[in-house]
């Protein structure tokens, strides 16, 4: 009752409810307290509120409102006139949540609270923070103002910053992806300490912050400039980073010559592997294919164990596949099974094989084939190894039964979901907080404040230990899918279940793990659509989990929109198609109407490519006139001719390349495990 007459603004009544509440309800004594302290804070009442915030934050230092009580408390301090409370409060909140969702406020209201007690100084010092490690929120701007307002009466004040805690707070706004903000860090720095010893790590630290957020011409300058300044400890980093941004704008032949010299003048960098790769790349792209040869032979001959070693090989292979000299290229795809394993291995093994078959050598291309198969189960070259055994009429291994065959969707009910945890985790429930939490989750959901429940289990699943966080993720997945998001799920699992399937224990992944990995989002609608318009519906749910990861409102960088990624132009064709009226961008953005357009448009495009899946989605991706024009190209536009193994590795776009090998693999494991 309190938390809904806060929700209709009658705060008495619910001030009234959550101090009945205090007294009666011994359980969700926090939810109580905070209500109370935040109707008493709304009937502005804040000596009361902060009394009570205070009183919260001491009690219930675990609670999942901790964050938002501190910063009602320092309002409410700051609304009382109790200042020296209120920075106190401010200072401990900043400690506590230095990148929280109210910091770059609270950073700011304490400038303006040592304003209002005439410390000029410290104000100063207050909104100058704000300005460096906040850059990119209103408050900045307000407290530029204010920092020069007060300089203009006390020209004494001055502020520098330490440029170590600066670097550092770069480079986590970097780690964290805010680019944006790394960048007005870096360049901070960089202005105000031109000659510090950090200052050429600045430079190409803001370098490449620009890079990510597409600022190349920037980039390009300032990395220039980390060069210059660098020691030769740095310069073979500067230099590589150089390369990319130049290769970011095109100038190819520019980003090959500073590889070659980030390669042969620094060989012992760290990026000496790094810029022997993309030198081979940028090679390729002006087609100088001895040139990238070289590059490549010389990453594997000389750093076998760089991480780009299963990518040298494949790329390697496939130039001399492409002349023909299947003999070197079935001895370079060979060497990957005796390196170490990376995300490439298995399609360098399968290429291992094709060029065997190539060769005349069925016997050995099905050994190698058989290989893949067993070792890298769930790939989708292993699948086509599978595949590819029974048309050479071999033996294929027996595939694990583990995922095989699950019934129904995988959205349990939140309480199904607590309870296998709690019978799966039973030495957790001696915990007294463990035990309170899960009362307390019961006891929200059952009063149908739904919100809160959910924050209890994502903060008692945060708690478990190291030995039950695969459970504990596991629980977690399920509960989001309850409630309709499924990317997280998704990203929860996957790391893990591509590191087992590379190191050979895929076996041991349990079902509920694939089951989480691979979600039967939007079901209903998918069977429905696809049925009606002739697709298989685990091709559909591979391309919606690969397009959007199942969220509706996803636009991608070329404006496609929606659960299968549909452009407007095409959108337009298919609403007229399916007579859908009104048709306009946001149409796109309804998960029943994408669902439709995007079967119907898959099945448009399987139809016209002969029934083969594989090319209706390189131009699902990358354009079916494009992909027309490779398939007449090279085959005649014979399809008896067509070998879509070597047709799809030779698609000269990576992107479309990458997408018809994941939505295959995809297809081929929602089969496997639901079908």
């Amino acid at each position: 009752m309190g938390f809904q007459y806060l929700n209709d603004k009658q705060y008495a009544k619910a001030e009234t409810s959550f101090s009945n509440a205090l007294s009666s309800e011994a359980l969700l004594q926090e939810y109580a307290l905070y209500g109370l302290a935040q109707s008493q804070y709304l009937q502005a009442n804040y000596a009361s509120a902060a009394s009570n915030f205070s009183r919260f934050l001491d009690d219930h230092n675990d609670s999942i409102l901790l964050e938002n009580g501190g910063y009602y408390l320092i309002l409410s301090y700051s609304n009382a006139n109790m200042t020296d409370e209120a920075l106190s409060s401010a200072d401990e909140y900043l400690k506590n949540y230095p990148d929280g969702k109210y910091a770059a406020y609270i950073a700011f209201k304490k400038g303006e609270i040592l304003q209002t007690e005439d410390d000029f100084r410290n104000a100063f010092r207050a909104w100058n923070e704000v300005d460096l490690f906040y850059p990119l929120s209103s408050y900045a701007k307000l407290a530029r103002i204010n920092m020069k307002s007060i300089a203009e009466v006390h020209r004494s004040l001055k502020y520098h910053p330490n440029p170590k805690i600066l670097f550092a707070k770069g480079e986590d706004a970097f780690n964290r992806n805010d680019f944006d903000t790394a960048s007005a860090i870096f360049n901070r720095l960089a202005r105000e300490f031109p000659k510090h010893k950090l200052t050429a790590k600045a430079f190409l630290m803001l370098g490449r912050a620009e890079m990510e957020k597409g600022s190349d011409d920037s980039s390009i300058k300032d990395i220039e400039k980390s060069y210059e300044m660098s020691d030769t400890t740095q310069q073979g980093k500067s230099l590589y980073y150089l390369g990319r941004a130049n290769a970011r704008r095109g100038r190819y032949e520019r980003a090959a010559n500073i590889m070659y010299k980030a390669a042969t003048r620094y060989p012992r960098s760290e990026y000496a592997d790094s810029a022997l790769y993309y030198l081979g790349f940028y090679f390729e792209k002006l087609d100088m294919g001895d040139s990238a040869l070289w590059a490549y032979m010389t990453l594997i001959n000389n750093y076998q164990k760089s991480y780009f070693i299963d990518d040298a090989i494949l790329k390697a292979g496939r130039l001399y596949y492409v002349k023909g000299d299947y003999k070197a290229s079935h001895d370079i795809y060979g060497i990957a099974k005796s390196l170490r394993v990376g995300s490439e291995t298995p399609q360098c093994l399968f290429m291992w094989g094709l060029t065997a078959e190539k060769l005349g050598n069925i016997p050995n291309a099905s050994g190698i084939y058989y290989y893949l198969a067993e070792r890298f189960d769930h790939t989708y070259q292993g699948y086509r190894a599978l595949e590819k055994l029974t048309k050479l009429g071999y033996a294929t291994p027996r595939m694990q039964d583990d995922v095989s065959r699950a019934k129904g969707s995988n959205e349990a009910n939140i309480e199904e979901v607590m309870k296998d945890w709690q019978d799966s985790n039973p030495q957790m429930l001696d915990s007294m907080e463990v035990s309170n939490r899960i009362n307390k989750y019961e006891r929200l959901a059952d009063m149908g404040l739904e919100d809160f429940a959910y924050q209890e289990v994502r903060q008692l699943l945060s708690k478990t230990d190291d030995g039950q966080k695969e459970s504990a993720q596991m629980t977690l997945g399920r509960v989001m899918q309850r409630s309709g998001e499924y990317a997280r799920p998704i990203s929860l699992v996957e790391g893990g279940i591509r590191s087992a399937v590379l190191s050979g224990s895929a076996s041991k992944i349990p079902q509920e793990k694939w089951m989480l990995a691979y979600p039967k989002g939007f079901w209903d609608k998918v069977q429905e659509s696809s049925k009606k318009h002739g697709v298989d519906p685990y091709l559909a749910l591979a391309v919606i989990r690969e397009e959007s990861r199942f969220n509706p409102k996803a636009v991608s960088r070329s404006k496609a929109r929606g659960l299968m990624q549909i452009m407007y132009g095409t959108g337009k064709g298919l609403a007229k198609s399916l007579k859908i009226k009104p048709f306009k961008k946001s149409t796109m953005f309804n998960p029943e109407t994408n669902i439709e357009m995007g079967t119907l448009y898959l099945a448009d495009l399987i139809r016209s490519f002969n029934g083969n899946q594989s090319l209706a989605l390189a131009g699902y991706n990358g354009g079916p006139n494009r992909v027309r024009r490779w398939f007449n190209n090279w085959y005649n536009g014979d399809y008896d001719k067509l070998d879509i193994d070597e047709f799809v590795q030779n698609i000269p776009l990576s992107e479309t390349r990458k997408y018809v090998q994941k939505v295959m693999g995809s297809y081929y494991e929602y089969k496997r495990i639901y079908d």
